[in-house]
């Protein structure tokens, strides 16, 4: 008798494969139709559903569409471990059919045929995993009462036989945002005659994130004999054999429960009357443990942290980057101790950190029943320092309205307060050039050393081109160009002014007051200035190309010559900017 189902009953049929769909429907753990070489590690059985929706042409000449619920559906691997698996598994589930014109019959279904195999699988690296499987399909000889196709030719031939070989490479295990890369061979017997066996070859793509994944796969199934009775030696042919491309989503988390949707493209089979329409595939995946599993590896951490500094236990906060599931520790405030237990046997990282304090990462290697020590010393967190400075006229020392500009600190620019010309900077503790700019004079650039907890005050004292600096306090014995030793001071600032602008060129010029001849006060005059020169080059380390002796005699005279304290002011050594040096 057929039984006649209603679209709202067949929504009904189909929903319990939102709620409890295996993610894989060609035996245990895989995509969908391609299988993964490992077995399920986080659980012996696993009991799933799911279901697949396409168009199709039925005998009689008509188009409609079935719906497949396989159900249920079990896996279950008695042994999983990190040396070899075994997994078993089976379906059994039905098929909806209801043609697109509308007849008498309405949808049917009817019962599909028990498939049961197994799988071996052996990580052979820790990126490559092999397995084997193979599955026999049981054929249903009898419809129950009530239940039958409409049309049996419109359903995929059922696999009798089917064994092959898995390899994955999960490099996943070594960088977690890599994908995994899953490789399927092998052959399906559809019927007892050779001409109908075919052999499969699958490949699947999978990138796995924390509750979401993409995926995509693809299986090429060929024909072993060609209709002409040649062999078919096709691996991606789509005259006689079918193609399918499957792109999909995982959404949940893959050792409890998550939803998997793709869409099936099928491509070929034409010349043989035989292509398979595109589908659509809904599954949600429900693991849970059953079984003789291996039981986890674990061990135990044991540490303290403490003031690196003083050995002084910390109140601190332990935390586990790689392994989150750990949770967060707070150690003990009077001994800085800490314990975790039931660690998972492998390289474990943990962090510790404490208020006031710089954090710091220890790694571990964490072994089975066996406890690991972790000592961790936190330094006290590093202030930035204060660093402050003043910047004005070398020669008027008139404040400046300037910038420092600080490259190792991400060039950071500080101004100076116009009306004092200061300058304020926080800086970390390091070793920083401090570049400092201000309109009409030249740029200088210093090197300073920030130590902590130590401020730092550094002034800058600019000059600009063809600035006149005198330099007094250079005594000379009477009538002579020797230089007097109390003079050293004044040449020690001239030299300094030459090292804090590296890139300038100096004239030194010499004057005499009126007494004399004017031949004479010349000669004096040059002699002294290179006398200077001599002395910066020789006594203070100053390149001699750098500096120009030049004697100016009377000719200059900036006080009046009638009075001693004019003329002594008159006998002078000037200091004069003439720009930047050359570049060699």
């Amino acid at each position: 008798m057929k039984v006649r189902v209603s679209t709202v009953a067949l929504m009904l049929a189909v929903l319990p494969a939102l709620l409890f769909a295996y993610p894989g429907f060609a035996g245990g753990k895989g995509l969908f139709r391609i299988q993964n070489a490992m077995v399920e590690q986080n659980a012996g059985l696993t009991v799933s559903l799911h279901a697949l929706a396409r168009n199709a042409e039925f005998r009689q000449g008509k188009s409609g569409w079935i719906a497949d619920v396989i159900a249920p559906e079990l896996s279950y691997a008695p042994v999983a471990t990190k040396y070899v698996g075994l997994e078993f598994f089976g379906s059994w589930g039905a098929a909806f059919q209801k043609p697109s014109s509308s007849t008498a019959d309405g949808f049917v279904c009817g019962f599909q045929d028990l498939k049961a195999g197994g799988k071996l699988s052996i990580p052979v690296l820790p990126v490559l995993k092999l397995g084997g499987t193979a599955s026999f399909t049981f054929k249903s000889r009898a419809t129950r009462t009530g239940w039958q196709v409409l049309d049996p030719s419109a359903l995929p031939q059922a696999t009798r036989l089917a064994w092959g070989g898995l390899a994955t490479l999960q490099f996943q295990d070594l960088v977690r945002p890599a994908p995994n890369f899953i490789l399927n061979v092998g052959k399906h017997v559809n019927k007892l005659t050779p001409r109908e066996d075919e052999t499969y070859y699958g490949a699947a793509v999978e990138l796995q994130g924390t509750g979401f994944a993409l995926f995509a796969e693809a299986l090429s199934q060929q024909p072993d004999m060609l209709p002409d009775g040649r062999r078919n030696r096709a691996v991606l042919g789509t005259k006689y054999g079918h193609i399918h491309l499957t792109p999909g989503i995982a959404i949940g988390n893959p050792t409890s429960v998550f939803l998997k949707v793709g869409y099936t493209f099928s491509l070929g089979g034409e010349s043989l009357g035989g292509k398979q329409p595109n589908e659509i595939i809904i599954g949600l995946g429900s693991v849970a443990p059953f079984g003789w599993l291996s039981r986890p590896a674990y061990g135990r951490i044991a540490g303290a942290v403490t003031d690196a500094e003083t050995g002084a236990p910390l109140a601190a906060t332990v935390t586990f980057p790689d392994h989150p599931q750990l949770g967060t520790l707070t150690t003990d405030a009077s001994t800085g101790t800490f314990k975790a237990v039931k660690v998972p046997v492998s390289a474990v990282t943990v962090e510790a950190s404490a208020e006031g304090y710089e954090s710091r990462t220890v790694p571990l290697m964490v072994e089975h029943r066996k406890l690991a020590t972790a000592l961790i010393k936190l330094p006290r967190a590093t202030a930035p320092v204060e660093v402050t400075g003043r910047v004005s006229d070398r020669r008027t020392g008139a404040a400046l309205a300037a910038t420092a500009l600080v490259p190792e600190a991400d060039s950071a620019v500080y101004n100076t307060d116009p009306a004092t010309g200061i300058y304020q900077a926080r800086l970390m503790p390091g070793g920083y050039s401090i570049v400092v700019e201000s309109p009409g004079y030249l740029k200088q650039t210093a090197w300073v050393l920030v130590e902590r907890d130590k401020p730092l005050a550094r002034d800058f004292q600019l000059v600009s081109e063809w600035m006149v600096i005198t330099l007094q306090g250079i005594h000379f014995d009477f009538d002579r160009a020797t230089i007097k030793p109390e003079s050293r001071p004044t040449l020690e600032s001239a030299a300094k002014i030459l090292k804090e602008n590296p890139g300038i060129r100096v004239e030194i010029q010499g004057h005499t007051d009126s007494k004399g001849s004017d031949a004479y006060n010349l000669r004096l005059s040059e002699r002294r200035a290179q006398s200077v020169v001599n002395y910066l080059v020789q006594n203070l380390g100053i390149d001699r190309s750098r500096l120009t002796a030049k004697g100016y005699g009377e000719s200059r005279p900036v006080a009046d010559n009638s009075t001693d304290d004019g003329r002594a002011i008159n006998r002078r050594v000037d200091f004069v900017i003439l720009g930047q040096a050359k570049q060699k």
